[in-house]
């Protein structure tokens, strides 16, 4: 149950095309294992008790796509499906200013997720929530198992760097609705694209604070993540 009155909200990002899958339907809705992949994620956040409102952003010829999924598996929480931009960012933008719309205020914690993470854990948002409560920020990070190398050309290996102090980000990135709102219209009159909602935020100078990531919470990027996503979902329905 919620510790106190603040309202939490999901934000699913599902814009992509999925154009390195060459696929001619985008990888968040492909179907496996009789469903398609961002129902997989809408249930992760349908699940949580803590998760009020759950809005997904989308292009727009998608928007009766999701909805029609989101009936069919019985998803009560998706108040909205938004129309997506030309990028990432414009889609986070108008998922943003959607939940305003929608009557969220500035206080509402609002996770952003990939539709195209699939496996999202009870304990990722869990975490990701308790971590924005205490601090007003959270990222989702995993500790890296890997050495770096960095090279400006791709051919050697220029400089070394050592594992122990790096993590890699994944999704959710929690914020307060308030605090999106404005770094999206600082980044508009800047004229700056962020990478990321989690880039964004660290380089107009926020302490990002870090919650707990899985190697479970994994991005269907090639198309090889899509021979392991179905081997997960057919490992769930056997078990």
């Amino acid at each position: 149950m919620k510790q106190d009155s603040i309202q939490i909200a999901a934000l699913i990002l599902a814009g992509g095309m999925g154009i390195r899958m060459s696929k001619e339907r985008p990888k968040q809705f492909l179907e496996i294992g009789g469903k398609p992949v961002i129902a997989y994620t809408m249930e992760a956040f349908e699940q949580h008790t803590d998760i009020e409102i759950l809005a997904v952003v989308c292009r727009p010829e998608w928007i009766d796509y999701v909805k029609e999924t989101a009936a069919q598996c019985r998803i009560t929480k998706l108040k909205t499906c938004l129309e997506g931009g030309e990028n990432s960012f414009e889609s986070l933008c108008h998922g943003i200013e959607g939940l305003l719309a929608i009557g969220c205020n500035r206080d509402t914690i609002v996770l952003v997720h990939d539709a195209v993470r699939p496996f999202v854990s009870q304990q990722i948002i869990t975490g990701n929530i308790e971590t924005c409560r205490r601090w007003g920020n959270a990222v989702t990070a995993l500790r890296s198992e890997e050495a770096f190398a960095y090279s400006s050309d791709g051919h050697f290996s220029q400089k070394y760097q050592s594992r122990e102090n790096l993590y890699s980000i994944q999704t959710p990135h929690t914020f307060k609705l308030g605090d999106i709102a404005d770094a999206c219209r600082q980044a508009k009159a800047d004229g700056y694209i962020p990478q990321s909602l989690y880039t964004m935020m660290a380089e107009q100078g926020k302490n990002i604070y870090m919650a707990s990531g899985e190697i479970g919470n994994f991005k269907l990027t090639y198309s090889e993540d899509v021979a392991f996503c179905r081997a997960i979902i057919e490992k769930r329905l056997l078990d």
